[in-house]
């Protein structure tokens, strides 16, 4: 093993020890490193073969993450896109997990709105466009 392939894996250890990261976000933090596409892909593979990195405990950790911070499914998943994450494993990972997508969203307008239902169309059309910001 080459003294830039350890060097590559060590950051690509440190950075996967201080969170998850999925494949192309750790790409793109290793690829200031280097310019060797091939050495890249073999650290970010074998970083995938030992468990190191892997895309559905990315997911599942994002998702959880942003939905306490109070998003919905829609801004999170545009996010992972944005992250590079596949589409399909998206859809894959959020069939599987248990998030009740409305009881999130109420416990979002509540907060920021306080217990009352709307009483006017104007207060409700802000709410909902409030909801729809966050990804609901």
């Amino acid at each position: 093993m080459s003294e830039d392939t350890s060097q590559l894996k060590a950051k690509a250890l440190r950075a996967l020890a201080r969170r998850e990261h999925g494949r192309e976000e750790l790409k793109q933090k290793l690829a200031r490193y280097t310019e060797d596409h091939a050495l890249l892909e073999s650290v970010l593979d074998e970083c995938e073969t030992q468990g190191w990195q892997n895309e559905q405990r990315f997911i599942a950790m994002y998702v959880r993450s942003r939905s306490q911070r109070g998003y919905g499914p829609k801004k999170i998943q545009y996010e992972l896109q944005q992250r590079g994450v596949p589409r399909s494993l998206i859809e894959e990972v959020f069939s599987t997990l248990e998030i009740d997508w409305k009881a999130q969203a109420e416990v979002v307008r509540k907060k920021k709105f306080g217990p009352a239902l709307p009483k006017t169309w104007q207060e409700e059309a802000k709410q909902t466009q409030y909801l729809y910001q966050r990804g609901f």
